[in-house]
């Protein structure tokens, strides 16, 4: 009879434990079935963040173009400025040699 009631306890342990069990497996396959949800969101904003990113990127290349750009006309600018001045001083040159002359005579 204790034999068997030795049994009986072990039989009783291994039920409680094997509820424990299922319970923890139940718990873990709600948390891996989150964590694979999540898991997912988490892929779906990368791959936005990505696509955002490359046309962030294809923005940013623009602008330096045109800034580029905006550069090679300002130093064209700048060449036509001091070319413009270089003439102007030259016929002011010759407006005063022009009047001296005619003041000399």
């Amino acid at each position: 009879m204790e034999v068997l009631a030795g049994l009986e306890e072990k039989i009783k342990l291994l039920i409680a434990r094997t509820k424990e069990l299922k319970e923890q497996n139940d718990r873990l396959q709600t948390e891996n079935t989150m964590l694979k949800s999540e898991d997912q969101e988490i892929k779906t904003e990368n791959a936005h963040l990505i696509e955002e990113n490359e046309q962030l990127s294809d923005k940013l290349g623009a602008v330096r173009d045109s800034v580029s750009k905006s550069n090679e006309q300002i130093e064209e600018l700048s060449q036509e400025k001091k070319l413009t001045k270089s003439a102007v001083d030259d016929l002011i040159k010759s407006i005063n040699s022009l009047v001296e002359n005619e003041n000399q005579l």
